[in-house]
């Protein structure tokens, strides 16, 4: 999904899960969206910066050219970023940074779910290049979802859902 139905969905999430709980023990909404949008912030923030200063600062021909790599799979700019998103992405890194945060904060840190959610959502909703090898470095196994990005029956669907929940969390809230 894209970078806002992931915080849309980290906020919904924990909302609910803030429900539950009474005011001394809510979690941080915004920092579970804060870790549900990381992966793709992690995956894309350099590459784009580096199009967007070359698209500015740079000639047309050489801007054009970054942009283009980004989605040439044999650019180095595609690799790297293609790296960045494999770490960004899997169970395995999210895992390991999990458990190192809890032997360093000696407690689970519960709003950093918001990235397992992340690559939960991913899994069924890319393909392609971009499918979610999501055992990475272990295995580069990857389910081949819907690509949400060239079906606009998906991203409806999906936010659509999203409505009916934050009403559903609004008119809790108000109770």
């Amino acid at each position: 999904m894209d970078i806002f139905a992931h915080a849309l969905w980290a906020g919904a999430i924990f909302g609910i899960i803030n429900l539950k709980r009474n005011k001394k023990n809510k979690l941080k909404t915004w920092q579970a969206v804060l870790w549900g949008i990381f992966p793709d912030v992690f995956t894309f923030a350099i590459p784009f910066t580096i199009i967007i200063y070359s698209l500015i600062f740079a000639s047309t021909n050489i801007g054009q050219g970054f942009a283009q790599g980004l989605f040439s799979p044999s650019s180095p700019l595609f690799l790297f970023t293609h790296n960045l998103y494999l770490m960004s992405h899997s169970l395995v890194t999210f895992l390991i940074i999990f458990f190192i945060s809890y032997l360093i904060f000696r407690k689970p840190i519960w709003v950093m779910l918001g990235w397992l959610l992340h690559i939960l959502i991913d899994i069924p909703s890319h393909s392609g290049e971009w499918a979610t090898h999501f055992i990475w470095p272990i295995s580069n196994i990857s389910f081949q979802g819907i690509a949400w990005w060239t079906h606009w029956q998906v991203v409806a669907i999906n936010y659509f859902l999203l409505l009916i929940v934050y009403i559903y969390l609004f008119y809790k809230k108000r109770k």
